[in-house]
């Protein structure tokens, strides 16, 4: 648990050069999420050790439960939005280049621009 937050600089540092993930930051990830787990079992544990009454215990799993499913949920929302983000397939055949270009902004092609903002550029 100590060494998380050097990770977490190291995948950061990392991230900032090369724009995608490494190692160290697939490393780091997973090192979070487990500590994150074994955190939850060991406050569950420690409520049983100390015999605790019941009704703590039960409104300490049913949060943590909750809070699992809330984490599952947005992991689950962010991967399927990410997915349909990214193209599928990437054809790089000469005859699919003009479609990879950058979209053409309105009357880039020599006539007036009416984007008001684009005046300024």
């Amino acid at each position: 648990m100590v060494i998380q937050p050097f990770l977490g600089l190291w995948h950061h540092n990392n991230f900032v050069k090369t724009k995608s993930r490494g190692v160290v930051s697939y490393f780091h990830i997973w090192l979070g999420r487990t500590l994150l787990v074994l955190g939850v079992v060991n406050g569950g544990l420690g409520l049983k050790l100390s015999k605790e009454r019941n009704s703590l215990i039960i409104a300490y799993s049913v949060i943590a439960g909750v809070v699992f499913l809330l984490y599952f949920a947005a992991k689950l929302w962010a991967t399927m939005r990410k997915s349909r983000s990214t193209p599928k397939h990437v054809n790089s055949s000469p005859q699919s280049r003009s479609s990879q270009e950058a979209p053409r902004r309105p009357y880039q092609d020599g006539k007036r621009n009416r984007d008001p903002a684009s005046r300024y550029v």
